[in-house]
């Protein structure tokens, strides 16, 4: 076989190297060509347009050598592109009628820039690449690598917006900065982000217009904001902390509002509900059903949640524990007793029980803190399933005082009036807060103006390699054609 094959190669090398001229050619015009293309593809290719925003970031750096919000939270890059900031800068700048956000999110990148990081990496690459180089000098070089890396690391990031025509250049120049103040006015809040406030004017229209038709169902959506607006204010006051922060206008501090909050619901809303059970005229066709639909979906929840405190309760007795006694597995680490290490033949053995009770009081832990829970959303369904059911009681019995709707529906909308001028002001203790937090820590510093940016739409690398693969093909192709007629004369 062998005899067969040398022959056959020789002869087809023969031929090929006889022919080495038109090759030649043939690979010297072929790469003229590729070359002339790539030229008018590039030429041709639109250009894309990035607004590109250099910035550098001052939050604080863990032991690990990670960013640090000041609430504690890890910082990722990924935040300054969310969706709860680019959705806020969507809305600031009224661009619903430019662009879907969709499309608009998909504009933006945020990046380390890395630029001065690849030439430290050559630097040393290169130093580490020299002749009889030793351990110790490869030390001394690492030590060295890693001194500069942590100079060179000073939070240096950029973000880039493409641009795209449906958006006005004037809007779309000043879009980079507003995205980072965006960022930082969400995340500069020192112990957690501050939830958004629920009552709106047009809330305020649907709760007076639903007075009219269901005053019941109107009642229980008031109370319910009221209670996100409790809510609310107890995120504030937690942001808050010790420092004492009162309205310019009015003096009132956040106390003195959470106050008022309590009289709305004591002295107005329940008094509201209290009308419409007493009095038959008040009641509209939809109450009733409103209050069996509530019932049916708060057992449904209270069900769900028993279900799963009873499955963390079955995890709990399964790892020896319960869900009245193992938090103290939690809290001392020698719940299951304290293991005296003997260095013998056992050691290794001591060592993985010990391990594996450690990893069981974790464990344990963690199912405690899950029982505790869902035993408190259930106790509180069960609290709101009682409220409802006693609702519906009242609603049964029949009544025979009668109330002008014009007064009831008159003193609603002082309510909610009182609802309104309330949530003003907590925007107003929102805005303190932001500010004091702003003024007291500096998240980001942009390094010079935004800058327009255009680069092709196919990278050129992208395009020198897609073009060497073609010319190593058409010369591929070039000496195959070259060798098929020695190939069939020796098969022959």
């Amino acid at each position: 076989m062998e005899e067969q094959v040398n022959p056959m190669m020789s002869k087809i090398w023969q031929a090929v190297w006889a022919r080495r001229r038109g090759l030649a050619f043939c690979a010297v015009v072929s790469l003229v060509f590729l070359i002339l293309l790539a030229a008018v593809i590039s030429l041709c290719t639109p250009k894309v347009t990035f607004y590109s925003q250099d910035v550098q970031i001052f939050l604080t750096k863990n032991s690990q050598n990670f960013y640090l919000y000041p609430n504690s939270q890890l910082f990722s890059p990924s935040d300054v592109i969310s969706p709860e900031v680019l959705h806020r800068v969507y809305e600031n700048c009224n661009l619903r009628e430019c662009i879907d956000y969709e499309e608009f999110a998909e504009l933006f990148s945020f990046t380390a820039s890395t630029t001065e990081k690849q030439f430290l990496n050559e630097k040393y690459a290169k130093a580490l690449q020299r002749r009889n180089i030793t351990g110790s000098d490869i030390e001394k070089l690492e030590a060295k690598y890693k001194e500069e890396l942590a100079l060179l690391d000073q939070g240096m990031y950029c973000l880039s917006f493409r641009k795209t025509p449906r958006i006005p250049a004037k809007i779309a120049e000043g879009i980079p900065l507003k995205v980072l103040e965006t960022w930082k006015e969400i995340y500069q809040v020192q112990n957690g982000r501050l939830p958004l406030n629920a009552l709106t004017t047009k809330m305020e229209k649907s709760l007076i217009a639903e007075s009219k038709d269901s005053p019941l169902i109107a009642v229980d959506r008031a109370i319910y904001y009221k209670e996100q607006m409790q809510t609310f204010c107890s995120a504030l006051k937690l942001v808050l902390g010790a420092r004492q922060l009162t309205l310019p206008e009015t003096g009132e501090s956040l106390d003195d509002i959470i106050e008022r909050l309590t009289y709305i619901r004591n002295c107005q809303l329940d008094i509201l509900m209290q009308m419409v059970i007493e009095n038959q005229s008040l009641r509209g066709v939809r109450d009733e059903l409103f209050i069996s639909g509530k019932i049916r979906n708060l057992e449904k929840q209270l069900a769900q949640a028993q279900g799963m405190r009873n499955s963390v309760a079955e995890a709990l007795a399964q790892m020896g524990g319960s869900g009245t006694n193992a938090s103290a597995g939690q809290n001392n680490g020698k719940a299951t007793g304290e293991t005296t290490l003997n260095f013998d033949a056992s050691f290794f053995a001591q060592l993985d029980t010990l391990i594996r009770n450690d990893v069981m009081n974790k464990q344990r832990g963690t199912l405690t803190n899950q029982y505790n829970e869902k035993g408190l959303k259930a106790a509180q369904l069960t609290a709101e399933l009682e409220y409802y059911t006693n609702l519906k009681k009242q609603l049964s019995k029949v009544n025979s005082q009668k109330i002008d709707s014009n007064v009831f529906v008159n003193q609603f909308q002082n309510a909610v009036n009182s609802m309104i001028q309330t949530a003003k002001q907590i925007e107003q203790f929102k805005a303190l807060i932001l500010d004091c937090e702003a003024s007291g820590a500096q998240f980001y510093r942009p390094s010079g103006p935004t800058s327009i940016m255009k680069s092709a739409a196919i990278s050129g690398t992208i395009l020198a390699g897609t073009m060497l693969v073609l010319w190593i093909l058409i010369n591929f192709c070039a000496v195959l054609i070259a060798s098929l007629p020695a190939f069939h004369a020796e098969k022959k």
